[in-house]
């Protein structure tokens, strides 16, 4: 009996430490579903947060002929972006990728677009936003080309609208803090992810 007890208490305790949520989106373009976007947090204990996600789809109709997939590998320490890792594949290869790694003061940046540094402290992303949606903020740090986006809340509707430096844009929406659809904003389409849990 004393060994069962001990059993418990120390699985309860390695359960403690690491707590992990799954946030699963059905992506659809014109009606069909292509594929699917998983987006995980895992709380490892009190300062470090890992996060990721793969978004994985495959398109075959009309003039849309394409298999992407982007992966994203992202760590928080202390509440602030430590690193991230990015790649976006096309039929299985490298299209654009990005590394960011924090330094001890700056955020040293490598990517297919070039090197560069940032200097401000990186607290709140795209990424971190799925789980940790807010209307508190203007702007947003997007992993994927370590840029910022403007962010602009549509509370009437219950919305949130992106738009990156590059001129994409999309829209979060966002019930009861989760968010609960999403729509990307193409010049060819409007690509929709729904969550399914």
């Amino acid at each position: 009996m004393r060994n069962r007890i001990i059993i418990i208490t120390a699985l309860l305790c390695v359960a403690s430490l690491a707590h992990a949520e799954r946030i699963v989106f059905d992506m659809s373009v014109f009606g069909f579903k292509f594929g699917e976007m998983v987006l995980t947090r895992t709380v490892v204990n009190d300062s470090i947060e890992r996060f990721t996600l793969n978004a994985k789809g495959k398109t075959d109709f009309l003039w849309m002929k394409r298999e992407e997939e982007s992966v994203f590998n992202v760590e928080y320490r202390n509440g602030k972006l430590f690193s991230s890792d990015y790649e976006y594949l096309n039929k299985g290869e490298v299209e654009k990728w990005s590394t960011i790694r924090y330094d001890g003061s700056n955020y040293v940046v490598k990517s297919n677009e070039g090197d560069k540094t940032v200097k401000e402290p990186l607290d709140y992303s795209l990424i971190k936003l799925y789980f940790e949606p807010t209307v508190e903020r203007k702007t947003v740090f997007c992993e994927e080309d370590c840029t910022y986006a403007e962010m602009t809340p549509d509370l009437k509707n219950n919305k949130l609208l992106i738009e990156c430096q590059d001129g994409s844009r999309s829209t979060y929406h966002v019930k009861n803090g989760r968010v609960e659809a999403m729509e990307i904003h193409l010049a060819v389409a409007t690509v929709k992810l729904t969550r399914v849990n």
